[in-house]
């Protein structure tokens, strides 16, 4: 929880973090927990922060809206210059002014310098931010959201535009969002357009499916199934490829358990105890066994359990469960704790496993390992 301190001016102290309010507005001290700081200013629901904040037009504060947190301290700067061509650029091409130059840190420009560039209009940004100036740009640029405009994401859709084929799909896609910019981050060869338009068509795109990519490669090289990419033409969505990565996972089990290849040791042994029992599973053939008694898809892990980052146990007290385990540097956290068809379990045995841990339930992960 912050801790408000009131300076004079109605300037905040949060830590050693000063907040000066708009519009003169600027951040001194430690620059400490930002932006996440800002973000609680900005939006939370409470006094102080009200206050802080009331003298930031409406318009604006629903501009900031529409930006990462990772960006607000820049707009808010650039609004105290030229309140309204920051409300208008919003509107019209967010990425116009993360691409503006103007308060970057250390490398701030003077207010005047600022000011021309946002005046000077959109091809004079593009052509100092070094981006191809053209209408075509402009229009690929606008359809990507303020919420994707992180410098991050800029810069892989400015290398993505630097590729004929990958510019081309970019300009028949309705809209640009975090799952079409992870898509970009992979070599041209890997792009689908029907799996890039299935992606900017979600409200909410699935991470890392660049990862579900690049691991379909690789498991179909390993298991010499060629071409290891086949999927450059044709309907693709983020289920197929889904299916597509946990066949082949399954598939190298069934290989690594014809080979009756042994997995590592355990990192922890089993307890057997009245109100809580569980066991390591150690032999492929018993991933192969809990998957199939508990409807999930336990079997895909097999390939990761060898290589020594995951582990499965048995959980049949408090309830019954399957429980994942990662291995961070030379601890292992429970990542998933799933009942019979991935059901949730109770309170109690989320705290027993992470009891018999050593760790907090607080850092459960959410389905980043599904089974």
């Amino acid at each position: 929880m912050n801790q408000y301190q009131l300076l004079n001016d109605t300037i905040l102290r949060i830590g050693q973090t000063n907040f000066h309010p708009w519009p003169d507005f600027q951040i001194t001290g430690l620059r400490v927990d930002l932006p996440q700081r800002l973000f609680q200013l900005l939006y939370a629901d409470e006094t102080i922060p009200l206050l802080w904040r009331a003298k930031i037009p409406r318009e604006l504060m629903q501009s900031l809206a529409q930006f990462p947190d990772t960006e607000l301290e820049r707009v808010l700067h650039l609004s105290q210059l030229d309140l309204s061509a920051v409300i208008d650029w919003a509107r019209f091409c967010p990425a116009l002014l993360i691409l503006t130059p103007g308060w970057d840190g250390e490398d701030s420009l003077s207010a005047i310098e600022v000011i021309g560039h946002i005046r000077k209009g959109w091809q004079h940004v593009l052509t100092t931010a070094g981006w191809p100036v053209s209408r075509s740009t402009l229009q690929i640029l606008r359809k990507l959201s303020g919420l994707n405009c992180s410098k991050k994401e800029l810069g892989i859709l400015r290398q993505a535009l630097g590729s004929p084929r990958k510019r081309k799909i970019l300009r028949h896609l309705a809209q640009i969002n975090s799952g079409v910019i992870d898509l970009l981050s992979l070599p041209e060869e890997f792009l689908n357009p029907s799996l890039l338009n299935a992606v900017a068509a979600l409200p909410s795109p699935p991470v890392n499916l660049s990862e579900i990519c690049l691991d379909i490669e690789a498991l179909r090289s390993e298991r010499n199934i060629f071409p290891a990419w086949p999927y450059r033409s044709g309907h693709l969505n983020p289920a197929v490829l889904r299916r597509h990565r946990n066949k082949l996972e399954l598939g190298v089990a069934n290989d690594l358990a014809d080979k009756k290849l042994k997995l590592p040791p355990p990192p922890m042994e089993g307890i057997c105890a009245r109100d809580f029992q569980i066991e390591p599973i150690s032999t492929i053939r018993g991933i192969f066994r809990e998957g199939a008694e508990m409807k999930n898809c336990s079997a895909s892990y097999v390939r990761l359990i060898a290589q020594g980052t995951h582990y499965l146990y048995h959980l049949e007290e408090p309830e019954r469960a399957t429980v994942l385990f990662l291995r961070r540097a030379d601890d292992w956290y429970p990542v998933q704790i799933k009942t019979p068809k991935n059901g949730d379990p109770t309170d109690e045995t989320l705290r027993a496993v992470h009891t018999f841990a050593g760790t907090l339930p607080v850092e459960l992960e959410n389905d980043d390992f599904p089974f």
